[in-house]
């Protein structure tokens, strides 16, 4: 027990020096999960380790560029999970970064499932530079565009998650806390009271596994996200391992994209993943696509815990 969690905070102190997290959105947050869910913290029996990274839009300048860095592991008999999340995302002439703990409290059914109920807190800090940005060449003032701000918010997010071998369901809030990004109102709303916000998201998430061979396995899942201000969105994936080695897989996002992804299980702990975003709106004229790259490690204290792959 105290060697699991020296090497948690050994890995914990690396990652604060490095990174930060908010609400960001995922092509493989199936293996991203405690990004999108605090309950999912030690639901993976080991310490494990993962990071992505993603290019938004490539070839478009100012485009969306996120990393992010999770770790998390049971304790107290795998009773209980713990975690950090860390997150850096930069649009533009904005900045987003933050820093949440995450625990999750875990109730096993008869060894064939597992009830977890998360909590995560922390902090975001939110940076605007548009004195940066060259409207003309006399550099005159213009009232549309936002004065610099520099924000700092609490994080206070809950989720609950439940799984099997073969299946999985959860729902989270990341944040329940709405704050105001800038005191500057939006020049374009006819209310003059109206300024930027950063509102409450939603995510439900189920998955499951189907054996369609010795060799092959299917693994459909959804992803549904709700957001104020913005259409409801679901991701909608498929995914077939072959040999427990290798998988492909497809998505799409409703209205706004369509992607395939690889994943490679290298060895019995580590995990390789990749996956392509093509839009299907008017920007995809103005871009190459998105990137997003994902490792995990998972550290195997006991060799019988680490199943190969594991599929949630």
């Amino acid at each position: 027990m105290r060697k699991k969690i020296l090497l948690f905070l050994f890995f914990c102190g690396g990652m604060i020096s490095s990174f930060a997290q908010q609400d960001a959105q995922y092509s493989q947050y199936m293996f991203n999960m405690m990004a999108v869910n605090p309950a999912y913290a030690g639901s993976r029996d080991v310490l494990s380790i993962t990071g992505l990274y993603r290019n938004q839009w490539v070839g478009m300048e100012g485009a969306p560029v996120t990393q992010t860095l999770t770790a998390d592991m049971p304790i107290r008999k795998e009773k209980i999970g713990i975690g950090l999340s860390l997150f850096n995302d930069n649009i533009g002439l904005t900045a987003t970064r933050g820093i949440s703990g995450v625990y999750s409290y875990r109730i096993r059914f008869n060894k064939k499932g597992t009830l977890a109920f998360g909590i995560q807190g922390g902090v975001l800090y939110f940076n605007g530079e548009y004195s940066k940005m060259v409207l003309n060449p006399n550099h005159t003032p213009d009232p549309t565009v936002p004065n610099d701000y520099v924000r700092y918010a609490p994080v206070v997010g809950a989720g609950i998650y439940y799984s099997t071998d073969r299946f999985y369901l959860g729902a989270s809030l990341p944040n329940l806390v709405k704050y105001t990004l800038t005191d500057q109102r939006i020049i374009t709303s006819a209310d003059p009271n109206e300024r930027a916000m950063k509102f409450r998201h939603v995510f439900l998430m189920t998955g499951y596994v189907v054996q369609l061979s010795p060799s092959v396995v299917w693994k459909p899942s959804v992803l549904a996200k709700f957001v104020k201000g913005a259409p409801l969105q679901f991701d909608l994936n498929t995914n077939f391992w072959f040999y427990d080695r290798f998988a492909v897989g497809a998505s799409y996002r409703t209205g706004t994209a369509i992607l395939g992804m690889v994943e490679f299980q290298i060895t019995p702990q580590l995990r390789l993943g990749y996956a392509y975003d093509y839009g299907l709106n008017a920007l995809q004229r103005y871009n190459a696509g998105t990137h997003e790259i994902m490792l995990r490690y998972e550290f195997s204290f006991d060799k019988a815990k680490v199943l190969s792959p594991r599929y949630f």
